[in-house]
């Protein structure tokens, strides 16, 4: 398939059923299936060690990034819980230091910034709490990517050209999801349309503009639907990616 970042996609509406358990009180695992995982914690064990050398980056991926990468996997709450409690372990050190993103708001990035381990206040893992923690670094991990890849692409001079497409931090998860998919709709479509066709770079910031306000206007999985109709010269056609 020539369509791209489809795996996004995928992951977002995985997201999305996450955030639907959450939202019902129901566990989105087979609670007579007992799951052994021990690669996940040995995952995250290695991601724990590279967070505490010095070559740690925060761009464009930041520790929660990373961690949302390896408990994605998960298949079972019993992984979760461990995940979790290896993580309070580490942070109950009050040695552990990571570097977040400034714009990273999940519960656990507000626990990695805290300097003092004695002012973190570390709710008891149970399964929904250890569902919302995911799905909030889930969250996070997906806004960062948009942001990343909008500027890493040259569509938008600045992050702050997304604040308006974005929903307040203060928006439910599940409200935050729904927005996520057409912003990903936008994104996808301004890296094909942009791969078949020459932009005057002037046009690119406005086309980008234009696709997002576009798939906004769409309701959730209803942007799934929805149509973009670029009408392009056949000069500018890049007939060598056709």
């Amino acid at each position: 398939s020539r369509i791209v970042l489809t795996d996004r996609i995928h992951e977002l509406r995985y997201l999305a059923g996450l955030i639907a358990h959450l939202r019902e009180g129901t566990s989105p695992w087979a609670k007579e299936k007992v799951v052994e995982q021990p690669e996940i914690i040995a995952r995250l064990k290695q991601l724990i060690n590279e967070a505490n050398s010095d070559s740690q980056s925060v761009y464009p991926f930041d520790f929660t990034d990373k961690l949302w990468d390896v408990l994605k996997l998960s298949k079972s709450f019993d992984t979760l819980r461990q995940s979790f409690q290896l993580l309070y372990d580490q942070l109950q050190t009050g040695e552990f230091r990571v570097l977040v993103g400034a714009n990273r708001t999940s519960s656990l990035a507000k626990m990695l910034r805290m300097q003092n381990p004695n002012d973190i206040v570390f709710p008891r893992l149970e399964m929904m709490t250890c569902l919302q923690l995911l799905v909030e670094i889930g969250v996070d991990r997906f806004n960062g990517e948009l942001v990343y890849r909008f500027l890493q692409g040259q569509y938008l001079p600045n992050s702050s050209d997304l604040d308006p497409f974005f929903l307040p931090s203060m928006a439910s998860l599940e409200s935050t999801i729904e927005r996520l998919l057409p912003l990903h709709f936008a994104l996808q479509s301004m890296i094909m349309i942009e791969g078949y066709v020459r932009l005057p770079k002037h046009e690119i910031a406005n086309l980008a503009k234009r696709l997002l306000t576009h798939f906004i206007t769409s309701k959730g999985t209803d942007a799934f639907e929805k149509e973009f109709v670029y009408k392009a010269n056949m000069e500018d056609i890049q007939r060598e990616e056709i």
